[in-house]
């Protein structure tokens, strides 16, 4: 019984040890409740490329304030926000509140417009905004490949730099 023991603890020591390894980085994903399925499309597709994302969607739950969620700590673990605006989220303090900490921790975001995003809250102005296409899938597709080039843009930086 102890060997069994000692035996599965050192097995779940390495499956951690080659989970984190494998880990390409970490994504904080931002949007409108409303566009909870697809965003759990996007985690499924980006977690089997190999990204961790954050916040986990279950905790998320419409109406909740801000300040109980406790993001600040999965904020600071991600390097890169994905924000999807569309026009239910114009008005999202959730998705202004990820933005400006994002920008105050100097971390990358990417936003993407779905379709029906009429406008772009000002204070997103600054930044590129990349149209989604109207189908699903290219629309994952495209957010993984830019997501992909961000990353391998900074491996590749951070390789020249050592």
């Amino acid at each position: 019984m102890a060997l069994l023991s000692a035996t599965v603890g050192v097995l779940f020591c390495i499956m951690s040890l080659l989970s984190k390894r494998h880990t390409k980085g970490r994504v904080y994903i931002a949007y409108d409740f409303s566009e909870v399925d697809f965003v759990l499309d996007l985690k499924d597709k980006l977690v089997s490329q190999g990204y961790r994302c954050y916040p986990d969607v279950s905790v998320l739950v419409s109406g909740s304030k801000i300040k109980d969620l406790n993001l600040e700590s999965q904020i600071e673990k991600a390097d890169i926000a994905v924000i999807l605006v569309s026009k239910e989220s114009n008005e999202s303090s959730y998705i202004s509140y990820v933005a400006k900490a994002f920008k105050r921790n100097g971390k990358p975001i990417q936003i993407y417009a779905f379709a029906d995003a009429e406008s772009i809250p000002q204070y997103l102005n600054p930044y590129i905004i990349f149209p989604l296409p109207e189908d699903k899938q290219g629309a994952l597709a495209m957010i993984v490949r830019l997501v992909n080039g961000l990353f391998l843009g900074k491996h590749i930086r951070n390789t020249k730099q050592r």
